[in-house]
Formats: C-alpha cells, structure tokens, sequence
C-alpha cells in the first residue's frame, strides 16, 4: 500500500514524486522536494546540512547556498513554521502528520532510536589495524577519543568503527557533527534533536540525561576540539547517569577525564627512499594517493619510473589524508611531477580547491589552509606565539632549544614547556622518541607557522636566536666529538644536521662571526655523515666572513676570534680529505698558527697532525713537525685525539715510501680504533693495511680488507668507500678477474661523482688499467694521458700509484707505437672528467692489431 503524508492543508505524494495544497497540485522543483521528503521520512529528527547535501546531491560537491535556496523554497509554499532551523547545524520538520499523536514535553518519538550515520566510506585505505584497535577500546570503554591533526583522517575513521558496530543487536549509533556549534550551551540541545528528542525545558541537559538513562547507545561526537570543556562536562555526566551510553569522540585535543581512553591517530604510513613500486604500495599513503588519483584518471598506477616520485610526495605530506587528496586532485592540472616539485609552497598549491570525503561528508574546513586556521584560531595567543617560533626549527627540535630560541625576556622556560605541552596535546606538535625527546611541527604546520612568523615580523629575531643556539649547542658537541666513540656521537647529533644547515644558510648573509663558529663546530658532523662535499662548499662560501674576522683581531675579543678561526680553518683542512692534498696542508696549517696564538696545545697537535696527512709537505719539514706532534701529545688524552698522531705517522710513512715501517703504526691504530669504537679511524686503518698488502703483492689479503671496508663503511658515512672499491679494483685487476673489476670501477666513478669528485684523480690510473686488460689499449693510452693530468703531481709519487701506471704503460708500450701512444696520450690530456668516464667504461673491444 503506498505511503502518502498529510498534514493540514497539505499532502506529499512520494512515488509520484506530487505535492497538493487545498487538494490542487502545486509545482515544486526535483531539489526542492528531495529535501522535503527527506525531512519528513526522519521527522522528527535534525537532518545536517551535510547528510541532505549528500542525499539531494549524491556525488557532487555543492556549496551550502544551494541548500538554503530549496529551504527558503519549501517556507514559501508550507510556511515558516514547517521546518525549523537549529543554527549552524541543520533542518527538521516541525509539523504533525495526520494522525500522529504528540507525547509529553520530554519525549523520544520512536521506540527504537533511528541511526542517522552519514553514508559509509567508499574505502578505508591504510587503516585496517587502526579500526580494529578502535573497535576493541570501543567495546572495553565507556569514552573514547580519537585524538590527532586536521586532516588526518579521524571522522573517516570514527565513521569506519560506528558502521561496524552498526549491527550490535543492543546498541543503536547516533552521529553528531559538532564544528558548526559556537555556544557550549547548545551541545545538550544539539545531541538531542540528534536522537531524536523533543526538548522543551528549561534544563535540557537533565532531560536528556533522563531520557538517555536506560539506553543502550552509541555517541559519536565528530570535531569537539572547541568545545572540550563541555564536552568533557557531558561525558563525565552520561558516565555516571547512563551506563549504556558510549561515547566516541573525534578531537584535535583530548577531554582529559578521568574515564577517557585516547586514541591517537597519526599519519599514514609512508614508504621509505629507494623502495620498489610494489613495495611502496603496501604502504596507506601511497595506496590513498593512488585511489584518488585514478578518480581523474583511472589508468594511474605507481610504477618503477614513478614510485621515487610518489614516495616523496607521501613523505611530503606527512602522510596526512587531506593533504595527499588534495594533491591527487591537482594530477590533471599539473602531473604528478609538477605537483612533487611545487610541494615547497604546499598551502598555495592545496587551497583554492576542494574535494569531498569518501564518506558524503562535505567539510568547511576541505583545504590545508582552512584547517590550520581552524585549528590556530583555538589557540590562546600565548600558544599561538610559541607554535609560530617553533616552526623556525627545521626538522624538529629538542625541550632545550625551545627554550632557548622561543623564549624571551617576558617567557621564562617553564611558561614555554607549559605552552609546548598544550601544543602537544592539540596535535599541533608531535612528539618524536629517541636518545633525547624531540619535537617537531608537521611540513605543512611548519609552513603555516612561517607565514604567521612572518606576518609577527618575528622572522630576523627569530633566525638569529636559533642561529646562536646552534652555535652554542655544536660547541658543545665539538668538545664531545672528540671524547665519544663515533656512532654514539652521531646517535646524539646527526637529528640537528638539517637546524644546523637552516642556521648556516641564516648566518651566511646576517651574523658573519657565527657562520664561522658554527661551521667549525660542525665540521666533524659533515664528515661522519657523508656530507663532505657539502661541508667544502660551505666552508669556501664562509672563506670571506672568515678573512674578515681576522682584521677584526685587535679588538679586545681577539684571543676568542683566533679560537674561531683557528677550528674552522681546522676543519675546513680535514674536509679536504681525497680531493686536494695541497689545500689541506694550506689549511691545517693557518689552523696551527692561529691555535698557537690563542696557546692551544691540542689544538696546534690536531692541525698539524692533519698538515702532515696531507701528504705533500717537504719531507724534513714534515718530519720535524712530527718530531713536535709527539712532544705535544698527552697520555691523558682520548682515544681519537691520540689516533690523529698514528695517521700522520702512518702518512709520513706513505709520503716517504717506507711501508714496512707504516705496519706497526697502522696495526696500532686498528687496536686503538676498535678498543675505542673509533669507526672512521678503524676503516682508515684497514685502508692502510690493504694498501701495504697492494704493494707488498699479496693481493687475495687487499681483496679480503677491501671488502671489509665494504661491509662497514655504512657506519662511518662512507668516508672510506671510495678508497675501499680502487682497493677491490686494483686488486681484481692484478688477479684477472677483469669482469668483477668492471664492476667495482663503475661502482668507483658513481659513487665518486655523488661525492663531488672526491678521491678521483688519485685513483685515475685505474681506469687505463681495466682497459689494458680488456684489450682496449687505444682507449687505455688516453686514459693514462688523462690521468698523468688528474691525479695531483705529489700524490703520482705513491707508490701504488706509480704499481698501476707502470703495468699499464708496460702494455701500451709493447703493442703500440710509441708516436701513435704519444699521440694518444695528448689527446687523453685534453679529455674533462665526464669523458674519462665515459671511456673508462666503454663498450669491450680488441685492439691489438693496432701493434701491427
């Protein structure tokens, strides 16, 4: 039997889609009626403006203007007492069908409570042991609150749980969205004309505690953040009042009572650098990126020519759901590289478009942008000053340097620990476990907090305070360097590399005397990490500020800015390490003497220990330096000082070619380097000793080392890989096993020229000898023409050097003639870097008709 509605003058025909007023039919729009029916099949309750969007306008994305023009339609023709507004929420019908019977003041309409679940998400990508861990804290306790970040996908998630428990025999799911409520005094209101309750007194709160009493039922609370303290007022009360009453609730903060359990809800998981495609597919950020990418473009799909891309932009992004939806959103404008390469002004790039969740749920707050200025407008201004100073950290930060750099003469440590707690708690600042606690504003809060720094005109003030407290914590760590075993060293300070690079670049063009201290300071940072190349580049950037330093030594800061100069010089020199022997001497050298002037003892050992391991200085000068190294060295010192004096011995020793007397301080340096978990000293021994074996032709032992090297240069930030693979090269050649030594040489010239060069020319003569042993002696005569320019004239008097040339120019001069080898060689002395390359592993050929 068909189901039409009365009331009064008016009648609603469903199927027929009809509306009679004074029984004549009356014309009404396709959108107009849709929402009336709407209204009337869930009278008495509120419908949100959201769930009729979504049922009169499935699948589309409409503004709320649209909505209002079909209510304000309806009045004209019902009146306006027929559907009544709860401000900022939504819309219910007012009026009594025919035949139906009004209850008492408090009264729940229908027997059973009608759910009103706004429609289930399409997908739940990345989050399958997150729900199942929701669900169980569902089932044990009375309150729970997911707790995180906008945008990371809480409402999703709390939808997921509320339809899974949909089916409970006992229970029955009441969803209440709560960002469009302003007045705390409404919520009691707003919740029970979302059950279903027709409040009409002057208490509603005990109303609805009365009514909600001997119910089985489960709250879900979406977006409380701004009404924490009435909610928690609620929660505490249903707790006590209304045993069968669960409450879930979805926060950027938690309610802090006594009966809460916190779910917080992080960011999908991300791949790591270098995964393959089906890899970084198993992983909810990329598997979410790709579902909405293919809503534009249903034949995307990560790839091995993407996947690098992908995994940037999900790492990006923190893994954050609004983010990387809205940035699949922007794929058919931009592409998917275009979109990772405009990431560094993320806000920009994802504001101005919207995109709806999978769940029908059309939010205000649908861009980066408004959602951090929802979430910033709930902060006191205390909060808002300490959040907008933390994002001049790169990368995170410890307590320590928050106090330091985001306090002030009015912010002692404690009000700024105090506001840091509170920025925790509103998910504004997660918090990172380690060594040392860190914390750290996600990408696109760091973003946000520097356009309102910048807005504070905080910027200068700012970069300078965190350029001093690095300066002031590197000092600190200098001193430590050299009294900790590597690896423990850098578990404490690797975290601060990417501050430590943001205050370098500061310094550069504002604060000339802290570059200069800074750089020194973190110098043994850039080298146990890798990161040589990068640490000569800045060094030469800081060359002028630092000359300048020295025509300020008058002043009465003298002896403080010799001190300065003397361990940036230092450091600088030991940079140089492989790529310019000369430059290294130069250096530690104006490092001595400006350790001298301030009378630093270990100092001025330290520098000239690494003048004589530059290898080029005269020999009597370098011998009687060594002479003064020995003199100044104390038993009492650490380990590594100490392993410096064994390094220069062992240089001596190699400049002078005396490698039967270098076993003896090589060996020592291993037992010292391993006794005291010195690792880059310990592989620099090793080196030593695979180099002797070279030389002494025992090539299977220089095989063995160079691959131990191999095997642990992970832990020393690569500083001897190189040296490591010409080892194995040089050895594989003088073995025959030509193919592996291919191998080895290309591994050589890639991971060289990742590390600007380093150690290239020395080792050049390697590649005229892979190409003798191959038959390509044509190629092998430019080759050594190119290396007899390339390695530096000091360093060709090694005596593995001179082992590699002499075996190769051997064979060049028995099958070639000596004009056409001559002639070769003059054009291999013009070839640049990129041609040697290029050569060295070209194609296999035979060249020995040539001879004839």
């Amino acid at each position: 039997m068909e189901l039409n509605y009365r009331f009064g003058r008016f009648e609603v025909w469903p199927t027929q889609r009809l509306l009679f007023i004074d029984g004549r039919e009356r014309t009404l729009g396709a959108r107009a009626f849709d929402v009336l029916l709407a209204l009337i099949e869930r009278r008495p309750q509120l419908v949100t403006k959201r769930e009729l969007l979504d049922l009169v306008w499935p699948n589309l994305f409409v503004e709320e203007n649209n909505l209002q023009v079909q209510v304000s339609t309806l009045r004209k023709l019902l009146g306006a007492q027929s559907l009544v507004t709860v401000a900022g929420q939504g819309y219910r019908f007012a009026m009594t069908l025919d035949g139906e019977l009004q209850g008492p003041v408090l009264q729940v309409l229908t027997k059973k409570l009608m759910p009103n679940l706004p429609a289930p998400p399409r997908k739940l990508l990345g989050r399958d042991s997150d729900l199942t861990e929701l669900i169980a804290l569902i089932r044990t306790y009375p309150l729970v609150s997911i707790v995180g970040a906008a945008g990371v996908g809480k409402t999703v998630l709390a939808l997921a749980a509320a339809y899974a428990l949909h089916n409970a025999p006992e229970n029955a799911n009441v969803w209440i969205d709560l960002s469009a409520v302003s007045d705390p005094s409404l919520l009691p209101v707003v919740i029970s004309h979302a059950i279903g309750l027709s409040v009409s007194t002057s208490d509603p709160s005990l109303a609805l505690l009365t009514a909600l009493e001997s119910r089985q039922l489960l709250l879900v609370l979406d977006n409380a953040e701004h009404l924490l303290e009435a909610v928690a007022q609620f929660a505490w009360l249903v707790g006590v009042n209304a045993p069968g009453v669960k409450l879930l609730v979805t926060s950027q903060a938690a309610l802090k009572v006594e009966s809460e359990r916190v779910f917080r809800l992080g960011g999908l998981s991300v791949p790591k650098v270098g995964m393959t495609a089906e890899e970084a597919n198993q992983h909810g950020s990329v598997r979410l990126f790709t579902d909405q990418a293919q809503v534009a473009d249903r034949t995307f799909a990560v790839t091995e020519d993407n996947v690098a891309t992908v995994i940037s932009l999900c790492r990006r992004l923190d893994g954050l759901a609004l983010a990387i939806k809205l940035a699949a959103a922007r794929l058919p404008l931009l592409g998917l590289n275009g979109v990772e390469s405009r990431l560094r002004d993320r806000l920009k790039l994802l504001s101005g478009l919207s995109r709806g969740g999978s769940h029908g749920i059309v939010s205000r707050r649908q861009t980066l942008s408004e959602s951090l200025d929802w979430s910033h407008s709930l902060l006191s201004s205390l909060e808002q000053i300490i959040f907008r100073r933390c994002s001049v950290f790169v990368n995170g930060f410890t307590l320590e340097l928050a106090c330091v750099v985001c306090g002030d003469s009015t912010l002692d440590k404690w009000e700024v620990i105090n506001v840091l707690e509170g920025l925790v708690d509103r998910s504004l600042v997660d918090v990172e476990e380690g060594v040392v606690r860190r914390f750290r504003l996600s990408e696109y809060a760091w973003e946000y907090g520097r356009i309102k720094l910048e807005k504070a005109q905080e910027t200068e003030p700012l970069h300078h305070r965190h350029a001093d407290a690095l300066a002031t914590l590197m000092d600190r760590a200098y001193e430590t360097y050299w009294h900790y075993a590597d690896l423990l060293w850098l578990e404490a300070w690797r975290v601060e590399i990417d501050n430590v690079q943001a205050a370098l670049d500061w310094s550069l063009s504002h604060q000339s005397e802290v570059a200069v201290r800074l750089m020194g300071a973190a110098g043994p940072l850039f080298m146990l990490l890798g990161m040589t190349a990068e640490g000569r580049r800045r060094c030469l950037a800081i060359e002028p500020l630092a000359l300048s330093l020295i025509a300020q030594e008058f002043q009465p800061r003298r002896l403080e800015l010799e001190g300065l100069l003397a361990r940036y010089w230092m450091e600088r020199g030991r940079l140089y390490t492989g790529v310019s022997h000369t430059r290294m001497s130069q250096f530690a050298l104006t490092a001595a003497a400006h350790y001298r002037a301030v009378d630093d003892p270990r100092g001025v050992f330290l520098a000239l220990c690494c003048a004589v391991q530059s290898h080029v200085l005269p020999v009597t000068q370098a011998q009687c330096i060594l002479g003064e190294i020995v003199d100044l060295e104390q038993t009492d010192w650490p380990a590594r000082p100490r392993s410096h004096r064994l390094l220069a011995e062992v240089s001596f020793f190699r400049q002078t070619n005396q490698w039967g007397e270098a076993r003896f301080p090589l060996e020592s340096l291993h037992w010292l380097a391993v006794s005291a978990d010195l690792e880059t000293a310990k592989m620099g021994a090793l080196s030593g000793l695979a180099e002797l074996s070279l030389i002494e032709g025992d090539y299977e032992n220089a095989l063995h080392f160079g691959r131990k090297l191999i095997s642990s240069h992970r832990h020393s930030g690569n500083n001897f890989l190189l040296q490591s693979l010409a080892v194995i090269v040089t050895a594989l050649l003088f073995l025959g096993h030509i193919h592996e030594a291919r191998k080895a040489l290309a591994d050589f010239i890639a991971t060289s020229i990742r590390r600007d060069w380093e150690w290239f020319g020395l080792y050049s003569d390697l590649f005229a000898l892979l190409a003798v042993h191959e038959g390509r002696t044509t190629d092998a005569a430019r080759l050594l023409g190119y290396a007899g320019t390339a390695c530096d004239p000091v360093e060709a008097k090694d005596i593995s050097v001179t082992q590699v040339r002499a075996r190769s120019r051997q064979i060049i001069d028995r099958v070639l003639e000596p004009s056409l080898a001559g002639r070769l060689m003059s054009e291999g002395a013009r070839m640049d870097r990129e041609t040697a390359c290029a050569l060295a592993l070209a194609g296999v050929r035979t060249d020995l008709a040539v001879s004839s």
